[in-house]
């Protein structure tokens, strides 16, 4: 998502949509009664009765959006409240199809932009599409990162020419493949990529991944097999498929493993565990939920419980508790939807009954 202009006092932001993430996170942060801007097509009468379709830039206020995940396609649906004067289009309805490309202006009913909430969303488009591509062979190696914005070389070089009959060489090809791994390290306390891709002629990529994994081994980390090492090499690893598969898939699987924890805890820690809207809510408002995952569709649920839902995320924010957000239609989406919808994991053991009847009392 690329953002060309935001006034967070005036509540407005420009942005221009560059992949189906965006269309999904957008969904979750225009509300009914927004006020929405963009240029459509709008079938009006020229000439009496003669109708044609024609570009303009109209102004909505929001009344309903809907994001169909399988399509991948965005309606927002509201009234005309600005337009070309000539049509009479004013308090008429119309649906805007928001598509990869589009460029978008947003005016919150508020009157400002709750900076934390939309950083974060921000933050999640970013962290979907982002992570270090490593390639190498015994003469060089090549370090990218890959984003939204695209790719950037972080370093490259080359390695000492290793003899099998000179260990000095042998030692001194181990030295630098071990700094090569701290030199990743300190890129990953910097980008925060959700993954590392390492690929390498033969099986130099899995020593490469022996010395990262002496110094973290919580990384998730992927090899693939390539022809050659360097900057061309990462370009081979981008066109074998692996980064985007890595990317379509990492929110559901970070979601499998907090469900996952979530099953285990129930059994051998149940008041560490909270699931539906009200439990989480409830838990949420005091700092106790490390981590959540919740289905995409109650961001555009009725306004009760999408009140809720929104508050949970600012405190998930405030609070810096890691939320997950998953499409409901996903396995693991309808997994979380068997037990309400939203699930979370506290920070210590809390039996959330008794705080429902503190509040009563």
């Amino acid at each position: 998502m690329k953002i060309e202009e935001i006034d967070y006092e005036k509540g407005y932001v420009r942005l221009v949509i560059e992949s189906e993430d965006d269309l999904w996170i957008l969904s979750m942060y225009v509300e009914e009664d927004d006020i929405v801007s963009m240029r459509t097509l709008r079938d009006v009468s020229i000439e009496g009765s003669v109708k044609k379709r024609i570009p303009m830039k109209l102004s909505l206020k929001v009344k309903k959006i809907e994001f169909q995940s399988f399509s991948g396609r965005l309606r927002i649906r509201g009234v005309i409240i600005e337009g070309p004067e000539t049509y009479g289009l004013k308090g008429s309805y119309h649906t805007f199809s928001v598509d990869i490309g589009s460029r978008i202006e947003i005016y919150k009913k508020e009157g400002f932009i709750d900076k934390e909430f939309f950083n974060k969303l921000l933050e999640i488009s970013n962290r979907g599409r982002k992570a270090l591509l490593i390639a190498l062979d015994y003469d060089e190696y090549c370090v990218q990162l890959i984003q939204g914005q695209g790719m950037r070389v972080l370093s490259e070089g080359s390695f000492p020419m290793i003899s099998k009959s000179d260990v000095n060489s042998i030692t001194e090809f181990d030295t630098r493949l071990r700094d090569l791994a701290i030199e990743v390290i300190k890129y990953v306390e910097s980008y925060d990529p959700v993954a590392i891709v390492i690929g390498s002629p033969g099986g130099l990529s899995q020593k490469l991944v022996e010395k990262i994994n002496m110094l973290r081994k919580d990384l998730r980390i992927y090899i693939d097999s390539i022809s050659i090492g360097g900057c061309s090499g990462v370009e081979e690893l981008v066109r074998r498929g692996v980064v985007r598969k890595i990317f379509e898939t990492y929110s559901e699987v970070r979601a499998r493993e907090i469900f996952e924890e979530y099953m285990r805890l129930l059994i051998k820690d149940p008041d560490k565990v909270a699931s539906g809207v009200e439990n989480v809510h409830i838990l949420s408002n005091i700092g106790a939920l490390d981590k959540i995952v919740l289905i995409d569709s109650f961001l555009r649920d009725n306004i009760e419980i999408r009140e809720k839902i929104l508050e949970i995320l600012r405190n998930a924010v405030s609070k810096k508790t890691e939320f997950v957000i998953v499409s409901d239609d996903s396995e693991i989406g309808l997994k979380i939807k068997s037990i309400g919808g939203i699930i979370g994991i506290l920070r210590f053991s809390i039996d959330v009954n008794s705080i429902k009847n503190v509040s009563k009392s």
